[in-house]
């Protein structure tokens, strides 16, 4: 009976311990799960060109079939610029996840849960926690978002 009662607390102890360590988790964004293959396959430059070009054959195409009356070619506009969008985000989320410190791709965990800081105006603060999973770096993220709800 005495066994039982260790070996709990000793569970109990290595699940406390395990908690302080163990990174945040939340559901993938698509950002965060398309960018490790495009940086990996075609690299942060090329990256960079498909976007520039995605978005002027985009917006060319928009404004010759605006120009012609042709809404064949101004909706094929539409898949470039989502095509555009999709890498503006991977090559963001590429450059926000280099560890200050060390300069590891990637490197980036989150360690808490977002802190949602509100000063009832519009606008309100979400900051993030992440920790380097090479150098142990910890960095703190603040971005401004518009509240859905007006006062």
């Amino acid at each position: 009976m005495g066994s039982k009662s260790v070996s709990s607390k000793d569970s109990a102890a290595k699940e406390t311990l395990s908690e302080d360590f163990k990174p945040y988790l939340e559901k993938l964004s698509f950002a965060e799960k398309i960018s490790p293959y495009l940086i990996s396959r075609y690299g942060e430059p090329n990256l960079l060109f498909f976007l520039i070009i995605s978005f002027g054959v985009g917006i060319a195409l928009f404004l010759i079939g605006s120009e012609l009356q042709s809404r064949f070619i101004f909706f094929l506009g539409i898949p470039f610029l989502l095509f555009a969008s999709i890498f503006y985000e991977a090559r963001a989320y590429y450059l926000s996840r280099i560890c200050k410190k060390c300069g590891r791709e990637f490197a980036y965990l989150k360690t808490k849960k977002p802190m949602i800081a509100d000063d009832w105006s519009q606008i309100i603060k979400i900051i993030r926690y992440y920790r380097c999973k090479y150098c142990g770096h910890e960095d703190v993220e603040t971005k401004n978002a518009i509240s859905a709800y007006v006062p």
